[in-house]
């Protein structure tokens, strides 16, 4: 949470910091919450490729007898 009720009692130069620091940690914020919807659009695909290869683990003694 950000006290922006604080930015008045403060110097113009402290203002501007504040402001900045709060645009730079709300940019970070939008970053880790785009990876995430990105991530999310192809969880359906990481899903399959686990399946794939869990399949591939557990009858792995059949494609090493042919």
């Amino acid at each position: 949470r950000y006290d922006f009720h604080r930015l008045p009692r403060k110097t113009d130069m402290e203002r501007k910091i504040e402001i900045v620091q709060f645009a730079s940690r709300t940019r970070q914020l939008f970053v880790r919450l785009l990876a995430l919807v990105k991530w999310a659009s192809n969880a359906g695909k990481v899903e399959k490729c686990a399946v794939r290869e869990l399949f591939c683990t557990s009858n792995r003694s059949y494609f090493h007898s042919c």
